[in-house]
């Protein structure tokens, strides 16, 4: 008798359960923006590339993944999907060339970049290294 008494309890439990795993976690949004240089495109060499890397703002020591951006267009505009919605430090090398000097001395890496953002899907991340 108990266990039918328990039993629509049970399966209410493991719903819930089921539907916080599936739709718990953040939003997965697609990420567009640009880098540019004193408002305009960064010029590279024959083998130059721009590199761009989203990492997630947690504290030092925390587990996170790294979402870099396939090569940014001539302009400068790049594109990130996939991402989870939240905070992020821009990581910005000029690899030029390819991958020996970053022309830019490692002014934006994880732990020198000025440029933080939050990234939601709804606006884009637009940095000027040259500012």
């Amino acid at each position: 008798m108990l266990a039918r008494r328990l039993l629509p309890v049970a399966l209410l439990a493991g719903l819930c359960l089921v539907v916080a795993g599936c739709g718990g976690g953040p939003k997965i949004v697609t990420v567009k923006g640009s880098v540019l240089k004193n408002g305009q495109p960064i010029e590279l060499g024959p083998m130059g590339v721009l590199e761009v890397i989203l990492v997630p703002d947690v504290p030092p020591g925390a587990e996170y993944t790294t979402y870099p951006a396939p090569r940014p267009e001539a302009s400068g505009k790049f594109e990130i999907k996939e991402v989870p919605a939240g905070k992020y430090k821009v990581v910005v090398r000029q690899l030029d060339p390819y991958p020996a000097n970053d022309v830019l001395k490692g002014a934006f890496e994880i732990a020198t970049t000025k440029f933080i953002v939050d990234v939601d899907g709804t606006k884009t991340v637009d940095v000027d290294v040259g500012k």
